[in-house]
């Protein structure tokens, strides 16, 4: 009783029944939830974040067999998700600042991108078996950042559009590169080199 007195007291002192809410709503229709995203403690945030990454991050490793990944993702994942969320959160914040003469809460530019990467990490959980549906669910978070950004803050939408559009154009020629480096490696090693070919044909020519 003790237990679960004391874990309904956490869950009511951050939020995270208002938050399952919310959550739930966005699901069912995150153009309209997304406009009006709550303002939540940061501890809040910060256990939100970690608690949808680590779940993203098990299930592709459920998925990809990589089963030592989804021991290590309960801790790598939440670091690095809060920690790419707090960079990107500062860049628009600046970004705000300096170019829309805008002076943003942080917390809440950090809110908006957690809750907008929801697509995002539910296409890295598959990722691996169908690689271009990273890019999707990079676009469906970009799509709903603009909405998110707009209707929250009341920025211009033709300037905040052309802004996400130049995040998405990087990060797509990001991916694009990675893909056609990583198939130059898979080439390099599936081949064998001239020296390799050299000892095959040698030992052909012995064993006739």
């Amino acid at each position: 009783m003790k237990l679960n007195s004391k874990l309904l007291s956490w869950i009511h002192k951050y939020e995270l029944i208002d938050v399952r809410d919310f959550l739930l709503v966005f699901l069912k229709s995150p153009l309209n939830s997304i406009k009006s995203v709550p303002t939540w403690p940061w501890p809040t945030l910060l256990i939100v974040s970690a608690g949808l990454s680590a779940v993203s991050s098990i299930l592709n490793g459920v998925v990809s067999a990589r089963y030592l990944w989804i021991i290590a993702s309960l801790v790598i994942a939440p670091i690095g998700f809060v920690s790419v969320v707090g960079v990107l959160s500062g860049f628009f914040y600046y970004t705000f600042y300096f170019f829309f003469n805008r002076e943003l809460p942080f917390k809440q530019i950090f809110a908006i991108l957690v809750v907008v990467s929801i697509p995002n990490l539910a296409a890295y959980i598959i990722e691996s078996k169908v690689p271009p549906i990273s890019i999707l669910g990079f676009a469906a978070s970009c799509m709903l950042l603009i909405v998110g950004f707009v209707e929250n803050f009341h920025l211009p939408r033709k300037p905040i559009t052309r802004l996400i559009a130049i995040v998405f154009a990087v990060y797509l020629g990001s991916w694009i590169f990675q893909v056609v480096e990583f198939t130059k490696i898979q080439e390099k090693f599936s081949k064998p080199n001239s020296s390799q070919n050299i000892d095959i044909l040698e030992r052909e020519i012995k064993g006739q």
